[in-house]
């Protein structure tokens, strides 16, 4: 209830309120008024988290069943990538003849 009532506060104040540029070093920048929008305003998060629980739990398990399936297949093509890299960059450093100088 109280996350609810944050979020419909924030709606109504703008969101340069917050920011105090001359502390923190932002005058003559666009900073102020960029930062403020990464982090979206309530109706853009309330939209977003709508979306999101309209998934059904299906497509969800899918998708963690997806991810876990190439972090399986992908996990050691990365491993062995940075193991040949790191041959690599022994053999250069070492002077000898292997690896690629």
């Amino acid at each position: 209830m109280a996350w609810t009532a944050i979020g419909i506060l924030n709606g109504f104040t703008p969101g340069i309120r917050g920011v105090n540029p001359q502390r923190l070093g932002w005058l003559n920048t666009y900073l102020p008024l960029v930062v403020p929008n990464f982090f979206g305003g309530a109706f853009n998060i309330f939209l977003i988290r709508q979306f999101i629980a309209r998934i059904p739990t299906d497509l969800d398990d899918a998708w963690n069943l997806v991810m876990v399936a190439s972090l399986l297949l992908t996990g050691p093509m990365i491993l062995v990538f940075f193991i040949g890299q790191r041959y690599v960059f022994e053999a250069n450093i070492s002077g000898g003849s292997v690896g690629i100088k």
